[in-house]
């Protein structure tokens, strides 16, 4: 049966402003956490903050600021914790742009309480070539020094490719994702390969393909088995533009007890919780109202799912989950 739920709210502009996490306690739900986010100018999110409910009362537990310069680019993030009835800060993320508006450092810091402010941790710093982006480095601050940690180098391979590498008194490689675009610039094939022996070796293929109007329409993905380098279709992924018709064909949601479904009508995803994914693995089916089907990814075996607005058109859609029992419902996904 259901053990676990959220309820969310939103303000009038369709923004989420609060969650709350209940339990199945006795028969009953009963609240155990919530969240509340706070919006400044432009309804960029300024505040989010987390309770917990203790022996009746509501407890601070976490706090998370951000901040944003005035063209809107997000310049901090500071953590806070609830100790001793106060808030204490605990980490922070600052980022800085160059003059041409393209992020150039992002620094973590940790609070000391001791000396009472912010000491470097890590930093990441991005190269560019004009505009283009060439690659990063990540720096780690060990017994006040600043500690060579990975970095990746962006450049042509008959398209585009990045390599990952990390560092042991040397910089050895360790990941290189290599992509081929068609005529019109978009990605047709993408080849992640890790390092192995002093050669790369395939780990991951994905094979794209579009409509006329250079759309994805369909991803493959292939992993391969470094022992025997034989390949496996894992999931594929199908992308259609899909028409509106009557709302009246949608299939309401009634929860199973194997799963919950949080559909949010009003921002750009959709998520589902699954009780138990490791030992029961899910597949997801989506179709257009038409019933032509949008996409399909099997053997789903994490305990969220989420459906996000980047990969598919506005509309309303109908899905599908297949486990111990089937389950239909509805998902909104907006412009």
């Amino acid at each position: 049966m259901n053990t676990a739920k959220d309820v969310y709210t939103y303000n009038e502009k369709g923004i989420r402003v609060t969650e709350e996490t209940f339990k199945m306690k006795q028969g009953s739900w009963a609240p155990v956490q919530q969240t509340h986010f706070r919006f400044g100018e432009n309804d960029r999110r300024i505040e989010k903050k987390v309770e917990n409910m203790v022996d009746g009362k509501w407890i601070p537990v976490k706090s998370v600021a951000t901040t944003y310069n005035n063209k809107g680019q997000k310049t901090g993030i500071e953590y806070f914790a609830w100790i001793e009835n106060h808030w204490t800060r605990v980490n922070k993320y600052v980022i800085e742009y160059n003059l041409a508006g393209k992020e150039s450092i992002h620094w973590w810091k940790k609070w000391n309480r001791t000396t009472n402010s912010y000491l470097p941790k890590s930093k990441y710093t991005f190269f560019y070539s004009g505009t283009m982006r060439t690659g990063s480095l990540h720096e780690q601050f060990i017994d006040g020094s600043w500690v060579n940690s990975g970095q990746s180098k962006f450049g042509n391979f008959e398209g585009y490719q990045t390599v990952h590498q990390k560092w042991n008194g040397q910089w050895n490689n360790e990941r290189r994702d290599q992509y081929v675009t068609n005529e019109n610039g978009k990605y047709i094939l993408k080849v992640v390969q890790r390092w192995h022996n002093g050669t790369w070796v395939n780990s991951a293929m994905h094979v794209y393909s579009h409509d006329d109007n250079q759309n994805i329409k369909q991803e493959i993905v292939q992993h391969f088995d470094v022992a025997d380098f034989q390949n496996e279709n894992k999931y594929i992924w199908i992308y259609s533009r899909g028409t509106e018709s009557s709302k009246s064909e949608l299939v309401s949601a009634e929860a199973e007890p194997w799963h919950i479904v949080y559909p949010n009508p009003f921002s750009f995803e959709t998520t589902i919780r699954f009780a138990n994914p490791e030992a029961r693995p899910y597949n997801l089916e989506i179709t257009d109202l038409e019933g032509r089907l949008v996409k399909k990814v099997v053997d789903i075996k994490t305990e969220r799912y989420t459906i996000k607005r980047a990969s598919m058109p506005a509309g309303v859609y109908i899905y599908r989950l297949l486990g111990d029992h089937e389950f239909k419902g509805r998902m909104v996904v907006q412009d």
